[in-house]
């Protein structure tokens, strides 16, 4: 092999390191793209769904906190209900405070499984305030039906029958404060319907209108004071939500 001069060497060495910067380049865009590919091939997390309703006829508005984190964007006021949100699977905490003070008001620590459909209700009087949970699972309805429940959340009122009206037999009958019937077939239809005290004559309530649509899953909800107390105009109701 002949022997390079200085010009032929400083030619060789300058070619060997344009490969090895090459060579090194390309090692490093490898382990990017691997890096990148690791990242992206992370599971999405397990979630579970809620929804949320404000049924305390004498608390303020409220925050809802979850996990230390404020997740409404306004006043959460008495009767307004959220969507179905997702949260992660799991222990979750969750805080309601007065809106405007920022008191806390009630606490709990609630475990959502995985993929399960839930319903968290703030009751009971302020004094009182209680949170209730329901698993909304069901199978599907018959043809021709939907899926309907029955959640008694006045804090005073007794015993309640849910009647359709030209109807004498209760659709849910006996139900007390607290008490989420489980969901029923029934048969969709528009419903005049009547809440009264159980096994008593006179009807309480009339809910006119009231449009069950087939495969649809709904849930009747009585709310507010039998008895008014002073200066609170949140009188017994009832209404009935699509879920």
């Amino acid at each position: 092999m002949g022997i390079l001069n200085g010009k032929k060497l400083s030619k060789v060495r300058n070619s060997m390191k344009k490969m090895w910067r090459l060579i090194l380049c390309v090692f490093i865009l490898a382990v990017g793209m691997t890096g990148c590919l690791e990242k992206n091939n992370i599971e999405p997390k397990v979630t579970a769904s809620v929804s949320i309703y404000h049924s305390s006829p004498d608390a303020p508005e409220l925050n809802i906190i979850m996990d230390k984190v404020v997740i409404n964007l306004q006043a959460f006021k008495y009767k307004n209900y959220s969507n179905y949100l997702e949260v992660e699977a799991g222990i979750r905490n969750f805080r309601f405070n007065a809106y405007s003070t920022g008191t806390n008001l009630v606490e709990t620590n609630l475990d959502f499984e995985a993929n399960k459909v839930y319903s968290l209700f703030v009751m009971n009087t302020l004094s009182r305030i209680e949170l209730l949970r329901t698993v909304d699972v069901s199978d599907p309805p018959a043809s021709g039906n939907a899926r309907v429940r029955f959640i008694h959340l006045s804090p005073d009122a007794p015993e309640i029958d849910i009647i359709w009206g030209g109807e004498t037999t209760p659709v849910f009958s006996g139900q007390i404060f607290k008490q989420a019937s489980a969901f029923k077939d029934v048969p969709a239809k528009t419903y005049s319907m009547q809440v009264k005290v159980k096994g008593g004559s006179g009807i309480t309530l009339v809910v006119p209108d009231v449009q069950i649509k087939e495969a649809g899953y709904f849930t009747i909800l009585v709310e507010g004071f039998d008895i008014l107390p002073a200066n609170n105009a949140n009188a017994l109701s009832a209404r009935v939500i699509g879920n």
